[in-house]
């Protein structure tokens, strides 16, 4: 399995594509025995269960971005990985992994100055301490877009989908409608911060 993935990357790497985007990539390697997930109500931040963000994720990783080293300097492996905290995040890419990773965490934030600001500084310490950049992600194909998500009126409590853990299951697939002026002001303000960041 290993060498048919490393034939995978090379396939696409002689063809001249510049990196790849890893979707779920914390979710890759499962627990060992395939255990059932404890079903809780309100998990833990944080919480992998059985099969999410498993330590054996790194050593695939390693070994994908030797492939990826034969070929230069510029390609790149972009992690698409929800895991916090983001100090857990940082180790998908120290120096011998990914490039680069999806920051969640910022994306999960709430309309928030002191709730922005603490989220800033938690992703500066942690990626930096790894010799990373960080990301400054607003929204994905995964959440409600930003500009409707800062445009809810509803307290969010920094659910990235922009809707509350209180809301019924119908209500979570449609979260009414959104202040869109106040959603486009805030946007233009977060987008400011965000090309403001290093990263």
């Amino acid at each position: 399995m290993w060498e048919m993935f490393r034939g995978v990357l090379r396939f696409w790497l002689d063809r001249g594509v510049d990196g790849f985007r890893v979707d779920v990539a914390h979710g890759l390697v499962k627990e060992e025995g395939l255990p059932d997930k404890k079903v809780v109500a309100n998990p833990p931040l944080g919480d992998r269960g059985p099969h999410w963000d498993q330590d054996g994720v790194h050593e695939v990783y390693r070994d994908w971005r030797k492939v990826l080293d034969e070929y230069g300097p510029d390609r790149m492996l972009c992690a698409e990985a929800w895991v916090l905290p983001l100090s857990k995040m940082a180790w998908y890419v120290r120096e011998d992994e990914m490039n680069q990773a999806f920051n969640f965490g910022y994306l999960a934030t709430p309309w928030d100055a002191r709730a922005l600001r603490g989220v800033i500084d938690e992703s500066m310490e942690a990626f930096g301490g790894v010799g990373a950049p960080s990301t400054w992600v607003l929204s994905n194909h995964d959440v409600v877009r930003h500009a409707s998500r800062f445009g809810l009126t509803m307290a969010t409590e920094g659910q990235p989908t922009g809707l509350g853990p209180e809301l019924s299951p119908e209500a979570r697939r449609s979260p009414g409608p959104s202040d869109c002026p106040c959603g486009h002001h805030r946007v233009d303000g977060i987008t400011g911060e965000c090309l403001y960041l290093s990263g």
